[in-house]
């Protein structure tokens, strides 16, 4: 099955952000762009694999409450919107994520602890973003620019409160991701 660890958004940053998605829905390039359904926001902290085994599930969901036991649950903010990964050659519209050590510990345990149990970590740099659409790839990068005001999302106080870790299933449909939650962890609140 397909599967990654994430943290859920919250109804109120999540709310925040679908109204930032409806205004981008707005600009003459929006309907090049497939946009994400607001209950399917999440920060993706490590993305598993298309095919995990149920055993190596059933290892993770065991596993969990130990690999994050101790850690307690913090503050991020979110930076701006903006086209991912960079300007020149985007394929995803994101809020991207002020640099927080903390949450990149969070991610870097996870994918020490997932290789503990014979699963490969993602190879690649951890970007913490929030996908709002994806772009079609025949469309022409030149063509989309974020506005101004959305640009700066710091000017909505946006902060997203890291407290929950999941563990989804994630199964690909012809409209839109279906993602059930397979396990919750609940972080220290101390």
């Amino acid at each position: 099955m397909r599967c990654f660890i994430a943290l859920p958004i919250d109804p109120n940053t999540r709310g925040t952000l679908h109204n930032c998605s409806l205004r981008l829905q707005t600009q003459p390039w929006a309907h090049h762009i497939k946009w994400f359904n607001a209950d399917n926001y999440h920060l993706t902290l490590q993305f598993i694999g298309s095919k995990v085994t149920a055993d190596k599930v059933d290892q993770i969901t065991q596993a969990m409450d130990n690999w994050l036991e101790n850690i307690p649950a913090f503050e991020i903010r979110i930076k701006r919107i903006e086209l991912f990964p960079d300007n020149s050659a985007p394929h995803t519209i994101t809020a991207t994520i002020e640099n927080n050590p903390r949450l990149n510990r969070l991610a870097k345990l996870i994918a020490d602890k997932l290789s503990t149990i014979g699963l490969q970590p993602s190879q690649k740099s951890f970007r913490p973003h929030i996908s709002l659409g994806r772009i079609n790839t025949k469309a022409g990068s030149k063509d989309f620019l974020i506005p101004p005001a959305l640009n700066q999302v710091s000017q909505f106080d946006l902060a997203l409160r890291v407290d929950t870790i999941t563990l989804y299933r994630s199964e690909l449909t012809q409209t839109a991701p279906i993602y059930t939650e397979l396990k919750s962890i609940y972080l220290n609140n101390h």
